[in-house]
């Protein structure tokens, strides 16, 4: 027997990708941040007295230096929790819907309810 699928609300929808998004913004920002972070010490490893390869280790600081007020201000982490949190409960409350469980319990036949819905 193969599951029917369902039809989620918009607001699942819309919490889902805002999700996706942050969470893809999220990996994004912190692979640049370990790349940035790895060539730094790289080039303060290697970089001795040449004052090219300090300027370029300078630089590197100042785009760490960046990227971190970016994720403080943007918060993404944060974003793609809440969006995951809202998806989930909307999932958890259309289901509870679907299966007619608290809070969404009412007493009666389902089928004369839906035919009842239907006429008005």
């Amino acid at each position: 027997m193969t599951p029917t699928p369902v039809d989620y609300p918009e607001l699942y929808d819309a919490a889902d990708r805002v999700s996706q998004r942050a969470q893809q913004n999220t990996l994004a920002l912190v692979l640049v941040e370990y790349g940035v972070a790895i060539a730094a010490a790289l080039l303060a490893w290697v970089g001795g007295g040449w004052s090219a390869l300090n300027g370029l280790f300078a630089l590197a600081f100042l785009m760490l230096t960046m990227l971190a007020l970016m994720s403080f201000v943007w918060k993404p982490v944060q974003t793609w929790y809440r969006g995951r949190a809202l998806a989930e409960s909307v999932k958890t409350l259309t289901w509870r819907f679907m299966m007619r469980a608290a809070p969404f319990e009412t007493e009666g036949d389902p089928t004369s309810e839906a035919s009842e819905f239907a006429r008005h």
